[in-house]
This record gives C-alpha cells, sequence and structure tokens, in this order.
C-alpha cells in the first residue's frame, strides 16, 4: 500500500514541476529569426517558426498543426514576412492573449523586399528590438539577455568582417539567382543580384539554351536556385553540357551565420 501511495506522489510530483517549470513558446514567421531569439534567450523559451528552411515559396501555408501549438504562445515576434498579418490574426481568433512585437523598427526597409534578415548590419537592430521585448516578457532574467545580446553583437561583427574581407580580395561584384530574395545582402556589400528572366516553374527545353546564354552573357559559372526547387530538365543539361554549376541555396535557412558566410564563399568561389 505504501508502495503504491509512494509510486503515486512520485508521479504526481513530476506533474506538479514539468507544469512549474515549463518553458513558454514564442512564434516566429522564420527560421533566422528563431536563430536570433536562441542566441539572446538561449534555451529560455520554447521558439516555434511558421516556415521552415525549405518552405515552399509564394505557395506557403502553415499548417493545422502549427496553429495549435500558437494557441498557447506567449508571443510573436514578427518580422513582415508574406502573409504573417493573416497568420496572427487567424491565431489571435484562438489566443487572445498574444502579444506581437515588431523586430523590424528602426531598421531602413525597401518596400519591395522583406528578407531582411540577410543584412547582418540590419540584423544587429533586430536584436535590439529582440532584446526590448524578452525583456518586456521576462524582465527578471533581464542582465542575463544583455549579456548574451552583447556577445551575438560581437559575433554578427566577426561575420560582417569575415565577408567584407572575403569580397575585398575577390573581384567579383555579382552573382546568378533564379529568385531575387538577396537583395539586402546585395546592397550590403556592393554586389549586382542578376536575375535570369525564366520562370523556373515552367522550364522547357526550347527555353534553357536562353537561360545558358543568359548566365555565360553574365560572365559566371554559378547559379543560385531555391533549394526547395530542383529543375530536373535544366540541372541535366546544364551540368552536361555546360561548365555552369547550380547551387541549391535558402535564405531561410536556420543556421544564418554559417548560412551568410557560405553564400559568400561560393560567390567569390572559396571553398566551403
Amino acid at each position: 500500500m505504501s508502495k503504491k501511495i509512494l509510486t503515486i506522489g512520485f508521479f504526481a510530483y513530476c506533474l506538479f514541476s514539468s507544469f512549474l517549470f515549463a518553458k513558454d513558446t514564442i512564434i516566429v514567421s522564420v527560421p533566422p529569426q528563431k536563430y536570433f531569439i536562441e542566441q539572446i534567450a538561449k534555451n529560455n523559451f520554447i521558439i516555434k517558426t511558421m516556415m521552415d528552411d525549405d518552405s515552399i515559396l509564394p505557395f506557403y501555408k502553415p499548417t493545422a498543426q502549427q496553429y495549435i501549438w500558437t494557441e498557447s504562445a506567449i508571443a510573436y515576434f514578427k518580422i513582415g514576412a508574406y502573409d504573417e498579418k493573416k497568420w496572427i490574426k487567424k491565431i489571435k481568433i484562438k489566443n487572445k492573449f498574444i502579444k506581437t512585437f515588431d523586430t523590424t523598427i528602426n531598421i531602413k526597409k525597401d518596400p519591395t523586399d522583406i528578407n531582411i534578415w540577410l543584412d547582418p548590419v540590419a540584423v544587429k537592430i533586430q536584436a535590439k528590438n529582440i532584446l526590448n521585448y524578452l525583456i518586456q516578457v521576462d524582465s527578471k532574467n533581464k542582465d542575463f539577455y544583455k549579456k548574451n545580446y552583447s556577445n551575438f553583437l560581437n559575433k554578427i561583427s566577426s561575420l560582417d568582417c569575415q565577408i567584407k574581407t572575403l569580397f575585398k580580395k575577390n573581384k567579383r561584384n555579382h552573382f546568378i539567382v533564379f529568385n531575387p530574395v538577396w537583395g539586402y545582402f546585395a546592397k550590403r556589400y556592393k554586389l549586382k543580384q542578376l536575375e535570369v528572366n525564366a520562370d523556373p516553374y515552367s522550364i522547357k527545353k526550347d527555353n534553357i539554351v536562353s537561360i545558358i546564354n543568359q548566365i555565360n552573357r553574365y560572365s559566371s559559372n554559378i547559379l543560385f536556385i531555391p533549394r526547395y526547387y530542383f529543375p530536373q530538365e535544366l540541372y541535366k543539361n546544364i551540368n552536361s553540357n555546360t561548365k555552369i554549376v547550380i547551387v541549391p541555396v535558402s535564405h531561410l535557412e536556420y543556421d544564418w551565420a554559417n548560412n551568410l558566410i557560405n553564400i559568400a564563399k561560393m560567390i567569390t568561389y572559396q571553398p566551403r
């Protein structure tokens, strides 16, 4: 009998402990935001993203399961991405207490480009906003967040310096894309983002020659394509008949710092 009571008591203690030390959830739109928050908050929160590294754009819609786990979230850190307003409106129907914070305040934005996380200098501003919002929702850990924020700024500065050094050593000032989402990165490092004039969703044999000619005119042998999209016909013809290399990349990569330095290395033909 006593053994049974002890077991029940231990089980009750475990339930109470899990409730007592349960972490609050914060929602973000894109994986890089999760990376930024975790640099400052570490593991103090559960960070959930509405999109993943390989979300298919512009057709992406959150799943029913994603909306379920937003019902208990304490905050949504906005970045102005895609259909974010619609997502938040839907979330607030079930979660009236969720707070929304705009992480893009004080960032000079291009109205035609929402991918501000691709500019390390803009990320420094976003990090400051994130710090302020974290302190609002968890003021008792204010000093912890400030220390991590300072370390993150140093990490961003180091990344920015590495990328600038790569482009300073290499005279190449352009790169070719199917999807022109790297505008902030290009502007920060004085590069030209050259877009192939073709619809990546309807590649046919008769326009592959046109695509190859465009790339050759740009005097480059690397074509960046969205990682979620893999044009078999184009890949087969380009790799067998030319020296052009197709490189699948994602501007939504969670591992933000490594992703940017790898993109810079590929543009300057450095080994990854």
